[in-house]
């Protein structure tokens, strides 16, 4: 074993009843933590839209396409363009 290995924490070596506890402890953090993502995720579908003025103009494999183009996709939103306004 080299002094890199013998430095690595490592957690403790228990009892299975002392693991479970353990286990069903941070079961209970994980579940809250997929609650939080879930209320953070269903305020952003919440977030209101704002009409766009502004020509915007992207190029795609099929070339260039306008948010006017009657081909293409035209739903967005506006906090995945505008970083630097958030």
């Amino acid at each position: 074993m080299t002094n890199a290995e013998s430095e690595i924490a490592h957690p403790a070596i228990v009892l299975r009843d002392d693991w479970l506890v353990e286990r069903k402890t941070l079961l209970g953090h994980e579940k809250a933590q997929l609650k939080h993502y879930d209320r953070v995720n269903a305020e952003r579908r919440r977030l209101p839209m704002v009409k766009i003025d502004k020509n915007y103009v992207f190029d795609g494999p099929n070339g260039k396409r306008s948010l006017g183009d009657p081909s293409g996709s035209h739903i967005g939103r506006a906090d995945t363009w505008h970083r630097d306004d958030a």
